[in-house]
């Protein structure tokens, strides 16, 4: 289709790093998906229980999305791999963030 681009091919040991951090990272968001959704917080009666489910969610999920995604495509994709070490990188920061901001 378009042009053939050359391949960008970064450290293999960088990008098996990239797939561990996320990996790591997608464990944990999955465990706080599971505690906070099988918990029944989001479905509780009580507006208080699912306000503080929906502020856990939105805590963890928007670094999550926003920077360990990315970071997976990019590291998947073999592209700016350093970018993605990164970013992935830059989870643990963001989510300390939005705690202490909250």
């Amino acid at each position: 289709m378009g042009p053939d681009l050359p391949a960008q091919s970064a450290p293999n040991w960088m990008r098996r790093a990239v797939l561990a951090i996320v990996g790591v990272e997608t464990m944990g968001m999955l465990f706080i998906v599971v505690t906070v959704v099988g918990g029944g917080q989001l479905t509780s009666g009580e507006a208080l229980s699912r306000s503080l489910g929906w502020a856990i969610l939105t805590i963890y999920g928007l670094p999550y999305l926003a920077l360990a995604a990315p970071a997976l495509l990019l590291a998947a994709l073999n592209r700016l791999v350093p970018v993605a070490l990164v970013l992935s990188l830059l989870v643990i920061p963001a989510v300390w963030l939005f705690v202490r901001n909250a």
